[in-house]
């Protein structure tokens, strides 16, 4: 549901400081702070005063009014963001980057690398609605160009088979979107981490399993971007 052309362009002014929308500082990170895995749950709840016991128990609300009550309580932290991009929105494309890493059979770090990469720029207020798709797979690219650069044409086909995005709008968009990262692909350890453990959860795999018992504490298959 893309247009034909989305391009990658800032939305708002550039703000350094946290504004009154608790947008954060554009020259720090934090992984928990616009997709927070925690917020799962609902905002309603029932509260059970029992002898000696306050229980506070979760009702089964349906997927789709879920859905809203999780989008709504994130568009109110993050009331900075552009109208008409969502949790569920942001959720499904950095699941869709997962899903293209593992069906390339590519490293879970490189989808680990582009997460922080969208991530950053839908703090640039570059992400919106009509683009975000092309930003997702803009990340990717980037991602596989730091850290397995022999994979980027077997993801760059998978971009096109499920995103229709021809490789060669993906390829022009990467300046844009190299500029707002600072011409700066590196990445702190404590950046990639949360996302990399996430992902191997997602994708029912243990460190040990992924990395092998010989390369499970240090391995050439964790991000290089952590180590520089």
């Amino acid at each position: 549901d893309h247009p034909r052309s989305p391009e990658i362009t800032r939305d708002h002014p550039r703000s350094p400081e946290i504004t009154r929308d608790h947008h954060p500082r554009l020259d720090a990170y934090d992984p928990y702070f616009l997709d927070d895995p925690a917020l799962q749950s609902g905002k309603e709840r029932m509260v059970l005063n029992l002898p000696g016991l306050v229980a506070s128990v979760l009702p089964y609300v349906r997927p789709r009014a879920l859905k809203a009550q999780l989008n709504e309580q994130w568009a109110l932290k993050h009331q900075w963001v552009s109208r008409g991009l969502t949790l569920s929105k942001i959720r499904a494309a950095k699941a869709s980057l997962l899903e293209w890493v593992l069906e390339a059979n590519c490293e879970v770090s490189t989808a680990a690398l582009a997460h922080v990469y969208f991530e950053r720029l839908v703090l640039r207020r570059v992400v919106n609605k009509a683009n975000r798709k092309l930003v997702a797979a803009v990340s990717l690219s980037l991602a596989a160009k730091w850290n397995e650069p022999e994979s980027l044409g077997t993801l760059l086909a998978a971009v096109e088979r499920h995103y229709s995005i021809p490789r060669a709008t993906v390829f022009r968009s990467e300046f844009s979107a190299y500029a707002e990262l600072a011409f700066d692909l590196r990445l702190e350890p404590g950046d990639i981490f949360p996302h990399f453990s996430r992902l191997l959860t997602q994708a029912e795999r243990t460190p040990h399993d992924y990395l092998g018992e010989a390369n499970c504490g240090v391995s050439s298959r964790v991000p290089r971007a952590a180590g520089g």
